[in-house]
């Protein structure tokens, strides 16, 4: 059973002599009201709840949660997520979407439990990290353990959270994104592609070492940038030691032949050992002009083209979509 609530104010409930409703399992409230208390009866009533969907809600009263709740989604919300002051030990899927900042203050956007064992993962932020003291305070909002993650989304934003940090700035909570060797799908949310950008996916790679990743997705900005044109050498080195051997399948939508994205799909290529298939969905669906200095990267783009490997679309493909198919933010 499930309950769907839209743009309505619930301040009190009448819950008196109410039996629990054992069947509803689905509750999702977007742009609603609660007070703390109707919230926790609500909660209350809903023993077997699994699947939490807030959206465009108030979500600093999340502290009575009901234990088997497997799936909470936080998307454009008013308030700190403290998930943590909550008993949720099944919790197996968390998706954000929002902002660093609560009421005007910077703080963590949510806290899940330390002990939490998420196997799908979804961080999309509409400010950037940047700097050891946010990363350390996104790294403290994250469980201990990601090592079971097998799907992650994570955006160009709160790529940064993977940088290790100096050694006089590191501490054990420094970086949580390490050791993904269970990560069988990632996608890429990029809000900008410019040449920090793609370092920032170089450094996520030599740091979370994923080694086991299967399917790849990145969203590029749809919006017509220009990229400063820079050189390899000013781009972070690409990681010596990165194994994708396992990587079969990479779908890149907005591709626009810009340097850095011609860099992004050729590093792909040179990695993935056994990629089948590589889609770009792109506007241009002919190979541009780009500056010599990345002559080599297009001309391994064009290669793969004519072999076969790359396949070129104007259009989405539907057959092939992420475990995330939902986009929350414009990219």
């Amino acid at each position: 059973m499930r309950l769907s609530l839209s743009r309505i104010s619930v301040a009190q409930m009448y819950y008196k002599g109410t039996q629990p409703f054992h069947a509803l399992e689905v509750i999702r409230l977007h742009f609603v009201s609660l007070t703390q208390a109707a919230f926790g009866k609500m909660m209350g009533l809903c023993p077997n709840l699994r699947t939490l969907d807030l959206r465009g809600c108030d979500c600093s009263r999340l502290t009575l949660l009901p234990a088997n709740l497997r799936r909470v989604t936080i998307a454009e919300c008013i308030g700190t997520a403290y998930l943590n002051r909550a008993y949720i030990p099944r919790l197996q899927s968390f998706l954000y979407s929002g902002s660093l900042y609560s009421s005007g203050f910077l703080e963590e956007p949510f806290i899940l439990p330390r002990d939490a064992i998420l196997f799908d993962l979804y961080i999309c932020l509409s400010d950037s990290i940047s700097g050891c003291y946010l990363i350390r305070q996104f790294n403290r909002s994250l469980p201990d353990d990601l090592s079971g993650l097998t799907v992650l989304t994570i955006c160009s934003n709160a790529l940064p959270a993977a940088s290790p940090l100096p050694d006089d700035e590191a501490t054990d909570q420094s970086t949580k994104l390490i050791n993904l060797h269970s990560l069988r799908e990632l996608q890429l949310l990029m809000l900008e592609m410019m040449a920090e950008n793609l370092a920032d996916i170089y450094v996520f790679f030599e740091t979370c070492q994923c080694a086991n990743l299967e399917r790849l997705f990145a969203h590029l900005p749809k919006s017509n940038y220009e990229p400063v044109e820079a050189s390899l050498d000013e781009v972070e080195e690409e990681p010596p030691k990165i194994d994708l051997d396992n990587l079969k399948m990479v779908k890149v939508m907005n591709f626009k032949w810009h340097c850095t994205e011609v860099q992004l799909v050729s590093f792909l290529l040179r990695k993935a050992t056994s990629l089948q298939k590589l889609l770009l969905v792109s506007p241009n669906v002919a190979p541009l002009d780009a500056p010599s200095f990345i002559e080599a990267d297009l001309l391994l783009l064009k290669e793969a083209l004519a072999n076969g490997k790359i396949m070129l679309s104007e259009s989405e493909d539907s057959a092939t979509q992420p475990y995330h198919s939902e986009i929350f933010i414009k990219v």
